[in-house]
């Protein structure tokens, strides 16, 4: 939310220009998950407690950066333009392997694998997951409610049944 407040009410992008090759020292962030650096006291925080740790969040161009994936759908979408932001999920855990965690790492609909296998992402809490929603709440979430469809008009899918 303070990233949007000082980028004209816009949910950050998914890449940037002009990459910095590692958070410090910070220059030019590599994908949305360093560009809120700034915001954060550590890149820590994008680190899963439960997931095994890959790497220590010093280069967003690395996988195991982050552990929790963006809504590609939000990309510098303006806050007014998000239909029902309280329904609409924004990040979540993530990381069960296969994707590239450096800083982009992005979804736009919640794996049917990850719905299916016992041991994925959406069930590592006590057959939960992690979101944070587009107005800033977050909540753990059993992978049957969350919704690959879009939230009424607009196009951010995920939302929650």
């Amino acid at each position: 939310m303070q990233y949007s407040q000082e980028y004209d009410e816009r949910m950050p992008a998914v890449k940037f220009n002009n990459v910095s090759q590692s958070v410090s020292p910070y220059a030019k962030p590599f994908g949305w998950a360093d560009a809120l650096q700034l915001y954060m006291k550590s890149t820590y925080i994008l680190q899963c407690l439960s997931e095994p740790q890959t790497d220590n969040g010093t280069d967003a161009t690395q996988n195991g950066f982050t552990d929790y994936w963006y809504n590609t759908n939000l990309a510098k979408v303006k806050l007014e333009k998000i239909d029902s932001p309280a329904q609409t999920l924004m990040a979540g855990d993530g990381n069960d392997g296969t994707d590239a965690t450096n800083a982009r790492y992005t979804l736009n609909a919640l794996p049917q694998s990850w719905r299916d296998t016992e041991k994925s992402p959406a069930r590592r809490h006590l057959d939960t997951a992690n979101y944070l929603f587009a107005d800033g709440h977050v909540k753990s979430i059993k992978p049957k409610d969350i919704d690959n469809l879009p939230v009424a008009k607009s196009k951010s899918t995920f939302s929650v049944r």
